[in-house]
C-alpha cells in the first residue's frame, strides 16, 4: 500500500489549524457580517465602562485585519471619549491598553508600540502599580516576539514586584510573559520555571481563566518533551477551570489535546473514545473548530495502526475538505482530495490535486505548510517512480525547510533523496544525501538526549518547588498555632479578669457587659474552628456550610445566653460572697448554742 507518510501529512494539516490568520481571506460574507454583528453586540450589551472598551477593541481589531482601517481608527478615538467622560483612571487606562493591542493583533507594530507606551505612562502618572507592571509585561513580550530581546529584557528588569499592594494576578502576568521570551530564545527550562511560577500566583489570585490558560500550555509542553502523563494532568487541570467558567470551547480544545496525548503514548481504544465524543459535542455546540481537529485526531489514530481505508472513510465522512475549504484553506483542502485519489491509486486525479494545492499554498500559507505541501507531491512522485519530478521536489522542499531552519523533516528528505538519486543511479549524490540524513539523525538524537537531561531539570525544578510550598505552609501554620494560641490564652485572661472583678462589687451594668464580651468570645471562637473544618469538608460549596452554620447558630444562640444569664446570675450571687470571705480568710462568728441573737 502507497502513502508511507501519511502520519506526517495528517500532522502537518492538524497545524494548518494554528494559521487560522492566514486563511481569512476565505471568509464568506455572511460569515464576516455575523461576526461584525456578535462583536457589535457585545459592545452594546456590556454596562461598565470599562467591558465597553474591551470589547470595543475587539471589534477595532477585527476591522483591521480586513484593512478597513477608518473603521479600526474610529472605534480606538471612541474608546478615549468613553474614557474621558467616564473620568476613572481603569477606563482611560483600559482605553490606551486596547488600543494598542488592537493594533498589535493587525501587526501594526509602530501604534501598537505607540499606544502601548501611553498606556505604560499613564500607569506610571497615576501611581498604579499593578498596571505599571502588566505594561512592562506586555511590551517585554511584544518584544520578544519581534526577536529584540535586549528591548525585551530592558522591559522586564524594570518590574519591581516587591513594590507594596502588588497583586497576585499581576504577578501572574509578569511570569506568565517572561516565560514567552525565553520560549523564543530556546530556553525551554527557563519557559518551565516561569511557567511554575505563573501556575503558582494564578492559584493564588484564584482565576479560573489565567488558571486553564498557564496549566494547558504547560501541558503542550510537557507534550513536546514526551512527557504524556503530565501533560494529560495539566490538560486536565485546565479543562476543569474551563467547566467552572462555562467555556465550552476550553473544554473541547482540552478534550482534543487530552485524546492526542493517548494516542501518543498507544492507548489508541481511549483516545478514539475522548475524539468522538469530542465530535458530537462540538456538533451540538457548533463548535466546528474542534470537531475537524477531533476528526484528524481520528484520522491520525487509524494511520498509526495501518488502517489507511479507515482514516479515509472517517475523512470523507465528515467532510474534511469542505472544512478546509470553509475556513479558507484551500490548499489543505486540495491536499485532502488528493490524499483520497491516492489511497484509492486513483494517480492522475492525485497528481492534479496535489498541483491545486501547490498552487494555494504559495499564495496564502506559510512556509512550513508550504514546504509540507511540496513534499508530499514528491513523494507521490517518488511513489509513482517519476523520479526526475521528485528529485526536483525534494529539492524545493529542501530548499524551504532550510531557510526556515526547521530540522525535523530533513533526516526524512534526505533519506528519500538517497532512495532517488540510487534510482537514477546517482550514486554520488546518493552517498551525500545518505551523510546528511545520518547527520541531521543524530542531530534529533542530540536533541532527544537534551530532552532526556530537561526532564531531570524539570523534575528537580518542580521538587525545589515542592519542596519551597510544603516550607510556606508551615511556616503559615506555625503562625496560625501562635495566633490560636493567643485567642486561647485571651479568652482564659478574660474568664479570670471577670471572675477576679466578681469578687468585687462592681455594677450591674459591668458585669453584664463583661459577661457579653466574654462569651461572644468564646463562642466566635468555635464558629471560627468549625468554618475552617466546614470549607475543608464542603470544598468551599456554599449550600451545605450555610446550613450547617444555621444549625449550629441555632444551638449556640440559646446555649450563649443560657450560659451568659447563669454566669451573671452567680457573680452578683451570695455564693460569691462567701467564696470571697474563704479567699480573704474573714474570721466567721462561732455558733453558740442557745444563742438566738
Amino acid at each position: 500500500m502507497p502513502f508511507r507518510n501519511l502520519a506526517r501529512i495528517i500532522a502537518l494539516l492538524a497545524l494548518s489549524f494554528f494559521y487560522g490568520s492566514f486563511f481569512i481571506h476565505g471568509q464568506n460574507k455572511d460569515e464576516k457580517l455575523a461576526e461584525q454583528r456578535k462583536l457589535e453586540g457585545n459592545v452594546i450589551s456590556v454596562k461598565t465602562v470599562t467591558e465597553k472598551i474591551r470589547n470595543a477593541g475587539s471589534l477595532a481589531t477585527f476591522h483591521f485585519i480586513r484593512k478597513n482601517y477608518s473603521a479600526g481608527d474610529s472605534l480606538i478615538q471612541l474608546m478615549i471619549e468613553w474614557a474621558t467622560s467616564s473620568g476613572k483612571k481603569q477606563d482611560m487606562f483600559a482605553a490606551y491598553r486596547s488600543g494598542g493591542s488592537s493594533y498589535a493583533n493587525s501587526s501594526n507594530s509602530e501604534k501598537a508600540v505607540t499606544w502601548y507606551l501611553q498606556a505604560l505612562n499613564y500607569a506610571i502618572k497615576e501611581r498604579m502599580s499593578n498596571e505599571e507592571i502588566v505594561m512592562l509585561s506586555i511590551l517585554g513580550r511584544f518584544y520578544s516576539s519581534q526577536r529584540d530581546f535586549d528591548k525585551a529584557n530592558e522591559y522586564y528588569n524594570r518590574v519591581d514586584l516587591n513594590k507594596d499592594g502588588i497583586e497576585d494576578s499581576t504577578r501572574y502576568n509578569y511570569f506568565y510573559r517572561k516565560a514567552h521570551m525565553y520560549f523564543m530564545q530556546g530556553n525551554r527550562l527557563e519557559v518551565f520555571k516561569n511557567q511554575f511560577a505563573a501556575k503558582k500566583y494564578a492559584i493564588a489570585s484564584n482565576n479560573p481563566k489565567y488558571i486553564a490558560e498557564v496549566s494547558q500550555v504547560l501541558g503542550g509542553n510537557f507534550a513536546e518533551i514526551k512527557e504524556f502523563e503530565k501533560a494529560i494532568t495539566y490538560y486536565q487541570a485546565a479543562k476543569k477551570e474551563f467547566e467552572k467558567i462555562g467555556l465550552v470551547a476550553g473544554v473541547l480544545n482540552d478534550d482534543n489535546l487530552i485524546a492526542d496525548a493517548y494516542r501518543e503514548m498507544k492507548n489508541f481504544s481511549m483516545a478514539e473514545k475522548l475524539f468522538e465524543d469530542v465530535i458530537k459535542r462540538a456538533e451540538l455546540t457548533s463548535n466546528f473548530n474542534y470537531k475537524y481537529s477531533a476528526v484528524l485526531g481520528i484520522w491520525r489514530i487509524y494511520y498509526d495502526q495501518n488502517e489507511l481505508i479507515k482514516a479515509a472513510a472517517a475523512g470523507k465522512k465528515y467532510k474534511l475538505e469542505d472544512y478546509f475549504t470553509q475556513i479558507g484553506d484551500t490548499a489543505s483542502s486540495f491536499n485532502i482530495k488528493a490524499t483520497y485519489q491516492f489511497i484509492a491509486n486513483n494517480q492522475d486525479s492525485a497528481d492534479f490535486y496535489y498541483r491545486k494545492s501547490i498552487d494555494y499554498a504559495y499564495q496564502y500559507s506559510p512556509k512550513i505548510i508550504l514546504a509540507s505541501k511540496i513534499y508530499d507531491y514528491a513523494d507521490f512522485l517518488d511513489e509513482c517512480k517519476r523520479y526526475p519530478e521528485a528529485l526536483q521536489q525534494m529539492k524545493l522542499s529542501l530548499a524551504i525547510y532550510d531557510s526556515i531552519a526547521d530540522i525535523r523533516n530533513l533526516p526524512l528528505i534526505y533519506q528519500n533523496l538517497d532512495s532517488v538519486y540510487t534510482a537514477l543511479s546517482d550514486y554520488k549524490n546518493a552517498w551525500q544525501a545518505r551523510g546528511n540524513y545520518y547527520m541531521y539523525r543524530d542531530s534529533l538524537d542530540n536533541l532527544s538526549r537534551k530532552d532526556e537531561i530537561l526532564k531531570e531539570e524539570i523534575a528537580a525544578e518542580e521538587e525545589s518547588m515542592k519542596k519551597a510550598e510544603e516550607a510556606e505552609i508551615k511556616a503559615t501554620e506555625r503562625k496560625h498555632d501562635i495566633q490560636y494560641r493567643v485567642i486561647i490564652l485571651g479568652g482564659i485572661l478574660l474568664l479570670t479578669v471577670l471572675l477576679i472583678i466578681g469578687f468585687f462589687h462592681p455594677p450591674q451594668w459591668l458585669v453584664r457587659g463583661l459577661t457579653f464580651v466574654s462569651f461572644i468570645f468564646i463562642f466566635e471562637f468555635i464558629i471560627l474552628i468549625l468554618d475552617a473544618r466546614l470549607h475543608h469538608l464542603f470544598h468551599g460549596a456554599p449550600l451545605p456550610i450555610l446550613g450547617i452554620k444555621v444549625l449550629i447558630a441555632c444551638l449556640l444562640v440559646p446555649l450563649h445566653h443560657i450560659t451568659e444569664k447563669r454566669v451573671t446570675r452567680f457573680l452578683q450571687s451570695k455564693k460569691l460572697h462567701r467564696l470571697k470571705t474563704v479567699f480573704k480568710d474573714e474570721p466567721v462568728e462561732p455558733h453558740v448554742p442557745g444563742n438566738a441573737g
